[in-house]
């Protein structure tokens, strides 16, 4: 009898410590934190918001990539036109915790300035003897670029047209931004950013952006501000051109890549 009882006491405290590990086990589990979200972003205001998608976290710090911050778990922030790091560190009462880092674009009043439709979507393609065409060989964060090459005498361009309509006023102050690389080669290559008003009766003026980009060979932001002039008509919005031009000088070439294209007002 008492080796009965001995062995039922054995297999008793056996069984507590199963459950015991158990326990810690899927305490230990559930203490593991993936952090993640989604987010969508109006066009017209650059107000994100931001969906948590994190597991197994109470507490969040998100970090919008403009110098504000938010401890919310849905939070909405607005931005101005460029491209941002966001980053959630989700954890809990466990300090177990996970980062997830992601990228935001804000185009502004430009459609797919980064390219990232993987489609022309929003932009003319101008082959005029040269080649513009979407790129995914190389990009300043993301997978695509837009890619302008001349052959010989020709100006390759991308263009929006007829952007900001009942938003661009007289009196405006338009700021064209953008990153490039590339090379020239020899004399006689341009690369232009030229702003079109949009009227009534067709353009209302048109401003060359001097000084121009120079493409080199690494990324570098060109960014270029011109005010519309009191009692101009842009009633029909306003249009850009991103082009490289070689004219008659032997030897001439242009090759660059574009991206994240925004357009601002009044910045």
């Amino acid at each position: 009898m008492n080796k009965f009882f001995k062995y039922a006491h054995l297999m008793l405290m056996f069984s507590i410590m199963i459950l015991f590990v158990g326990c810690n086990n899927k305490e230990g589990q559930l203490s593991e934190v993936t952090a993640g979200f989604t987010y969508t972003i109006n066009e017209e205001t650059g107000t994100a918001t931001f969906v948590n998608t994190s597991t197994n976290a109470t507490i969040y710090l998100w970090e919008f990539g403009d110098d504000e911050t938010s401890t919310e778990i849905n939070p909405v922030n607005t931005y101005v036109p460029g491209s941002y790091f966001v980053s959630l560190t989700a954890s809990n009462n466990s300090s177990a915790s996970d980062v997830f880092i992601d990228t935001l674009f804000y185009g502004g009043l430009a459609t797919n300035g980064n390219f990232e439709t993987g489609t022309n979507n929003g932009w003319l393609l101008f082959q005029n003897g040269g080649t513009a065409a979407l790129d995914n060989t190389t990009s300043n964060g993301g997978t695509w670029s837009g890619k302008l090459v001349t052959g010989g005498i020709s100006n390759p361009a991308f263009k929006q047209e007829r952007i900001g309509v009942d938003v661009v006023r007289a009196g405006d102050v338009v700021q064209i931004k953008f990153d490039h690389k590339g090379t020239t080669v020899n004399e006689g290559g341009i690369f232009n950013v030229l702003l079109f008003g949009e009227g009534a009766s067709g353009a209302s003026f048109t401003h060359v952006f001097s000084p121009a980009p120079v493409p080199g060979d690494d990324w570098a932001t060109f960014t270029g501000t011109y005010a519309i002039t009191a009692g101009t008509d842009v009633s029909e919005g306003i249009s850009f051109l991103i082009e490289a031009v070689c004219g008659g000088a032997a030897g001439c070439g242009v090759t660059v890549n574009v991206d994240n294209v925004t357009v601002a007002l009044n910045p």
